[in-house]
């Protein structure tokens, strides 16, 4: 079942290469991934989160094909990601955080966005977001993102290096 109707994006631009990675979070542990896309759906055209991070789970929102809604200003050029929750005073689990590593971490490869890029919420508006304690933990999520870009391109050399060949049985081996 999807979050989406067929009106959601309408009118939406499709936005520059994403070089940026923007991190929220919704400002409170009422909030659910589903509030936030509803809310957002009464007010504009769908979701303006290109991700949402809930509990662990990761959601996709507005494709990031499209110019989001999440930092005025910026978001032609820039991804959206909302951590559901309040950080103000504290982190969110370390499932949550592996899932935003995670997402980031695949955003960032395939758009080759630099770690440094990403960042929070309040250095491009005048906010609080993405909280004071999630704010204060973007430079580890950038160095997990950089220890899983490493991984990545270490598993993506490793395959091309080793060719493969016929079993005696002939059958391919890796």
């Amino acid at each position: 079942m999807s979050m989406y109707s067929k009106n959601d994006f309408k009118g939406v631009k499709v936005q520059d290469s994403p070089s940026m990675i923007i991190i929220h979070n919704s400002g409170s542990d009422k909030d659910t991934a589903l509030s936030i896309v509803h809310y957002h759906r009464s007010k504009w055209s769908g979701v303006g989160y290109h991700w949402l991070i809930e509990k662990g789970r990761i959601i996709a929102g507005r494709p990031t094909l499209f110019v989001g809604a999440h930092s005025s200003g910026e978001n032609n050029g820039s991804i959206g990601f909302c951590v559901v929750g309040n950080y103000m005073e504290k982190l969110p689990d370390e499932e949550t955080l592996a899932a935003l590593v995670r997402i980031i971490s695949i955003e960032c490869f395939a758009n080759n966005i630099p770690v440094e890029k990403i960042i929070g919420h309040r250095e491009v508006g005048n906010t609080d977001c993405p909280g004071d304690k999630l704010f204060e933990f973007i430079p580890e999520i950038r160095k997990r993102v950089k220890s899983k870009l490493k991984e990545r391109n270490n598993d993506t050399k490793e395959r091309i290096r080793k060719p493969r060949t016929k079993t005696k049985k002939g059958k391919e081996s890796k």
